[in-house]
């Protein structure tokens, strides 16, 4: 009786352990490494959007095309701006080499 005890407490501390690993390393990669990441480059003068867990920048992005697309096509060969308006906002409000592709 008392090594059933042992071995299902044995059990039970592997089970907690490897739960308590699985836990730990799906934190580090979806939250601990991308604000690592984001504190880098932001030490590097690079700047962006803040992380966002899971959905990241898409409400924002369906709201900007759901805007673009109410709005009539411009007589113009500038589409850019309806096709994908989080890009060309996000080089107006960040800046960048390819804004003078626009």
């Amino acid at each position: 009786m008392e090594l059933g005890y042992l071995l299902a407490f044995a059990a039970t501390v592997v089970t907690l352990a490897a739960a308590g690993w699985v836990g730990w390393s799906a934190a580090e990669w979806l939250w601990f490494q991308p604000r690592r990441l984001e504190r880098k480059l932001r030490a590097q003068g690079i700047r962006g959007s803040r992380y966002r867990l899971l959905y990241g920048d898409l409400k924002e992005i369906g709201n900007l095309v759901g805007e673009a697309r109410r709005k009539p096509l411009p007589l113009s060969h500038r589409i850019v701006d309806r096709v994908v308006p989080h890009f060309t906002r996000t080089v107006d409000l960040y800046g960048g080499l390819i804004s003078s592709a626009f």
